[in-house]
């Protein structure tokens, strides 16, 4: 938001802010790289022009995560040889074999009933279940999600963001918790798949009629997300106690 209020309105505090706090994300944890995705998401989606000139407008995040980057390497930081956390850039053959189940593990938990981390259960033998559900949501969501796609530089930020913010955390095994990032873009996602097949559930600006598959997936996403998962966070809260 800070990012997004320096571009519209030239606040010079948000122009600063901005890359302030990506730097404490960064400090914080590797998981803080995931915000390069609505970064990027945004550049792409309300930035003007040729892409490079888009893409430059990020420079002062660019700086400050050279400088993590560097610092991150001289100190030996991270994980090698294991064989479940695969960096990107050192182990790219092994990352991209295993990207598409990792990915597609992670979104399904984000957007659906089950939690990334049964995939890696034992030998990982829910894993291609997982991510073929995962696929199956993902794909109905995008259908749902397709005119708003071609009109509405929001939702593709939104989408664009989500599926980014994938990318880095699916460098290690999947679990959700991992999702923190990937999840900010997966709630709007959801709010407007719900709001799309039920205008008058949300904001004035709806999408053109909808079949009963869609109000069917925009059913189950209210049962998952507004009653299955406060549950199950009520549960996990109580059995942590």
């Amino acid at each position: 938001s800070l990012h997004d209020r320096a571009r519209r309105d030239g606040h010079a505090w948000s122009r600063l802010l901005g890359p302030l706090c990506l730097s404490l994300a960064l400090l914080a944890g590797e998981l803080g790289i995931s915000a390069w995705a609505y970064l990027l998401a945004h550049a792409l989606s309300f930035e003007r022009g040729p892409l490079v000139r888009r893409v430059a407008v990020l420079w002062p995040h660019a700086l400050v995560t050279s400088l993590w980057g560097g610092a991150y390497l001289a100190s030996g930081a991270g994980a090698s040889g294991s064989g479940v956390y695969l960096h990107p850039l050192a182990e790219p053959v092994a990352f991209a074999r295993e990207l598409p189940a990792r990915a597609a593990a992670l979104l399904g938990a984000a957007f659906g009933p089950i939690p990334s981390d049964l995939s890696f259960v034992g030998t990982g033998g829910m894993m291609p279940v997982a991510a073929a559900l995962a696929v199956l949501l993902v794909g109905a969501l995008l259908w749902v999600a397709r005119g708003e796609l071609r009109r509405d530089p929001s939702s593709r930020f939104w989408w664009l963001g989500t599926l980014l913010a994938v990318l880095p955390v699916a460098a290690s095994f999947p679990s959700d918790r991992l999702l923190l990032l990937v999840n900010v873009g997966a709630m709007a996602i959801v709010a407007r798949t719900i709001r799309a097949v039920w205008p008058s559930a949300g904001a004035v600006g709806s999408v053109s009629p909808v079949g009963s598959g869609s109000r069917a997936l925009a059913g189950a996403l209210v049962l998952v997300h507004g009653v299955l998962s406060p549950g199950y966070i009520r549960g996990a809260v109580r059995g942590s106690r």
